[in-house]
């Protein structure tokens, strides 16, 4: 093997990385987005409940 040919195998080597690299960071950003809407909206249903409950609480002490 001719030392260019080595070269040439080095840097598509190195570009192949790179492009796991992205992957795997899309990847891992999209699943996390995916999650993070899911406690999001897991948080907001309890907040919702929360403030129900003070608002039931708040017009039965009123009567």
């Amino acid at each position: 093997i001719c030392p260019s040919d080595n070269y040439y195998i080095k840097k598509f080597g190195w570009i192949i990385f790179y492009i796991m690299l992205l992957i795997i960071f899309n990847i891992t950003i999209f699943i996390a987005k995916k999650i993070d809407n899911f406690f999001i909206k897991k948080n907001i249903s309890k907040k919702e409940s929360e403030i129900k409950n003070k608002i039931d609480k708040f017009l039965t002490q009123e009567k």
